[in-house]
């Protein structure tokens, strides 16, 4: 339903403003017969050649639907899906034969942004003679926000309804439909050989993933009563409008003369002038309405004002006057607002280059539209992330960390970091820690942190962070993955000249930098935002529960093993609140490093090796002790190994996950080597209902130092640690691409 308020029936010509109020130089018609009305066209197909995947076989989803069990996601061979043509581009199984009851897949990823859509469409392939190549059971469209794994059933309806038997034939097309949704991943997925071990086929020739259709507020058959301004000069258009209801803005629209011509930009403003978003007009037609999608939806919260815009760089836009005079003009959720209401409508600002519009001129609609997306569902936001603090790492990084935010129903967030008020965010993360690796030197960075729900909800941002980058010194890094950190890239560098402190040194500030020191003894921390670079401790490093300690080109450790235990005493005595950056740890008995609850920990580009071992020792180079606790430990290319070089064996465990970590606690290794102990890895604890989540990944495990296996996900000893589980979507274990150190695959912990 639409209304508009009445106004003139006279339609009177009016020249251009004076110069000090310059509106837009036009021969301005009242309007007295533009057609508004809802716009709901159909989204374009967002799912192209190229970006389709085949999930392989022994997909078994839990009984939520959200397990994410298979090891890989294997990109489908040339042709993709999607190409077009009427034959068959992925088979789903077939070719060999396969146990009875397995899963399979297929479907899309985004690599460089989320997709809001509310239709996915499969063409089938073909069917055998008997039916068993089909999908048997169990069909279901999923999504996906990250690359990780966290699968949910969109709950959405197929037509028509599936027939699980020979019954259909091939090219059949199966629409599911469903409230908007913004998505990282889509994918169907569907229950294979129900009766029998089979060797036919189940085939796709298409899968295909809809925009959003969206809604705006006028349709295409409006039109204004001046097509044509003859104004020749650049300038900005732009409308203030509101919505009743919460929901995405996905693009901008704009009705066009044949004369408008140039590259048009189509912008989303706060009222204030905040860009929130902004894209480039393509494939425009000579006149008419033409449309452009941003690259990720904004969300916007009722009854808010906004304003939307597009620059046209030679003029000749169209236009009415007094177009908002009177009332709002409404169409759906969506309102164009009175001029005078929320400040002028009928906006616009001349320049060389697109702008915030932040004049106005007698109520005119120079026709531009938003496209606007309703929410479903959920609508309510996480809790805005809290205690956000930044530490410059070198020249070219910066790192983050913050508290974990509440939601009212997902147990699973992410959070995107925002530098410096941009409406882009400089990434997403599942965890509460961030590093900025594209930093520039001697830049000061303003950092904020929202949190996203699986609904899409985001919170407000937080409260904000600075930190300002150092003068750019000699290059130097780690070769990335599969290449590991050595001696030669961490540790002091070679030939930096160090000063040397006798005994220990204690630090004096908070925000303390110590840079080129030899410390025979421990480095005792007892403030915050310390900073150690370029630097040979011989003794131990004793920060407690001070935060934000970095160690950076850091040599931690005695010469040579002690001649006994040391009692306990890690080479870091505080459990929380550091990184490690291309950091060397080495010959320390017990455990060399020790995680608990509280801020979080960041390993990355370091070496953690040549352990000591002395009798009764129960020997990790990392373990995580804090029970109840809440704590994240993040190992990113990395070369940790427990073996001892002072005794035979293979210690206990490279990395220790044990003891009941506290709910919402997460251990994350990333392209890194491990070596060592009974078991390389024991990723204890996160069990069902734990709401403790581990995730390894592109990670190599030293074949044959281990007198156990590369990963054992621990027994059922209530006692003392429950088994970890398949990630079900609140806890578990991800498993992704790991293998043998010669690359032999490793398909699970195991």
């Amino acid at each position: 339903m639409s209304s508009h308020s009445g106004f003139a029936a006279a339609c009177a010509l009016r020249p251009h403003a004076p110069a000090l109020l310059r509106a837009p130089l036009l021969y301005l018609l009242l309007s007295c017969a533009a057609l508004p009305g809802l716009a709901a066209a159909q989204g374009q197909n967002v799912a192209p050649a190229g970006t389709a995947y085949r999930w392989q076989h022994g997909l078994t989803p839990g009984a939520d639907g959200r397990s994410e069990t298979e090891p890989n996601s294997l990109r489908v061979a040339a042709p993709l899906l999607n190409d077009g043509d009427d034959a068959v581009d992925v088979h789903l199984s077939g070719g060999e034969s396969e146990p009875t009851d397995h899963y399979s897949g297929a479907g899309v990823l985004w690599s460089d942004a989320t997709r809001t859509i509310d239709r996915v469409e499969i063409v089938h392939g073909s069917w055998n003679s008997s039916g068993d190549g089909a999908f048997c059971a169990d069909l279901r469209l999923q999504f996906s926000n990250s690359f990780r794994g966290d699968w949910r059933d969109s709950g959405w309806s197929v037509e028509p309804a599936y027939a699980y038997d020979s019954s259909q034939t091939a090219g059949v097309v199966y629409s599911f439909r469903g409230a908007p949704q913004e998505v990282r991943a889509a994918r169907i997925v569907g229950r294979l050989h129900c009766t029998q071990n089979s060797s036919y086929w189940t085939n796709l020739r298409e899968f295909r993933a809809f925009a959003a259709g969206g809604q705006s507020l006028w349709n295409d058959a409006a039109t204004p009563t001046l097509i044509d301004a003859p104004d020749p000069d650049g300038v900005e258009l732009g409308l203030r409008f509101r919505s009743t209801q919460p929901g995405w803005i996905t693009g901008v629209r704009f009705y066009k003369s044949a004369a408008n011509t140039g590259a048009h930009v189509g912008n989303l403003w706060s009222k204030d002038g905040a860009q929130l978003a902004r894209a480039t007009f393509a494939d425009e037609t000579a006149s008419g309405w033409q449309s452009v999608r941003f690259a990720a939806p904004v969300r916007i919260a009722a009854d808010t004002t906004y304003v939307v815009s597009y620059y046209a760089p030679n003029g000749h836009y169209s236009a009415d006057l007094d177009y908002f005079a009177n009332a709002d003009y409404a169409s759906g959720p969506l309102r164009a607002l009175r001029d005078g209401s929320d400040g002028g409508n009928g906006n616009y600002r001349y320049g060389a280059q697109s702008a915030f519009p932040d004049a106005s001129w007698r109520s005119a609609n120079y026709w531009v539209d938003a496209v606007f997306a309703p929410l479903s569902g959920d609508t309510v936001a996480p809790s805005v992330p809290a205690d956000l603090s930044a530490v410059a790492v070198d020249a070219g990084s910066v790192r983050l960390s913050w508290s974990a935010s509440s939601d009212d129903t997902s147990a699973q967030l992410r959070y995107r970091v925002y530098a410096d008020g941009s409406a882009v965010a400089l990434g997403e993360t599942e965890t509460t820690s961030f590093v900025h690796d594209t930093a520039q030197p001697q830049t000061r960075y303003e950092y904020r942190v929202s949190a996203v729900d699986a609904a899409g909800n985001e919170s407000a941002r937080s409260a904000p962070a600075s930190a300002t980058t150092p003068p750019l010194g000699s290059a130097r890094s780690c070769a990335p993955f599969p290449a590991l950190p050595d001696r030669n890239c961490t540790g002091v560098p070679a030939g930096r000249p160090l000063t040397t402190i006798n005994g220990d040194y204690s630090t004096s500030r908070d925000g303390q930098t110590i840079d080129g020191m030899l410390i025979t003894g421990a480095l005792i921390v007892r403030h915050h935002n310390v900073t150690v670079s370029n630097s040979r401790i011989k003794g131990y490093v004793d920060h407690r529960t001070h935060r934000n300690l970095v160690l950076k080109d850091v040599d931690l450790g005695p010469d040579a093993c002690p001649a006994s235990n040391n009692g306990g005493r890690r080479l870091i005595v505080g459990d929380n609140g550091y990184t490690l950056i291309r950091a060397h740890l080495h010959h320390n008995g017990d455990d060399l490093l020790i995680v608990g609850g509280g801020e979080p920990v960041l390993i990355q580009d370091s070496l953690i090796h040549q352990t000591c071992f002395y009798p009764g020792d129960h020997l990790d180079a990392v373990q995580f002790y804090s029970p109840g606790q809440v704590g994240h430990l993040s190992i990113v290319h990395s070369d940790i190994d427990a073996r001892p070089v002072n005794s035979e064996g293979y210690g206990n465990a490279a990395v220790f996950w044990a003891d009941r970590p506290g709910a919402g606690s997460s251990l994350t290794i990333r392209e890194s080597r491990l070596a060592g102990g009974g078991y390389t890895l024991a990723p204890y604890d996160s069990g069902l209902g734990s709401g403790v989540t581990v995730e390894v990944s592109d990670t190599r495990f030293v074949r044959g130092s281990q007198w156990g296996s590369a990963c054992y996900v621990g027994g059922n000893n209530p006692a003392n640690h429950s088994p970890t589980v398949p990630y079900n979507g609140s806890e578990g274990i991800k498993w992704l691409r790991n293998a043998w150190d010669d690359g032999t695959p490793l398909p699970n912990c195991q």
